[in-house]
């Protein structure tokens, strides 16, 4: 794994929960 995709995988991670939170919250 090379560290691209790490980064892409990590802020999915990070970023998918987050934005679910701003769409619940403008819902």
């Amino acid at each position: 794994m090379t560290l691209a995709q790490f980064a892409m995988i990590f802020w999915h991670d990070l970023a998918a929960p987050i934005l679910a939170g701003i769409i619940t919250a403008a819902i």
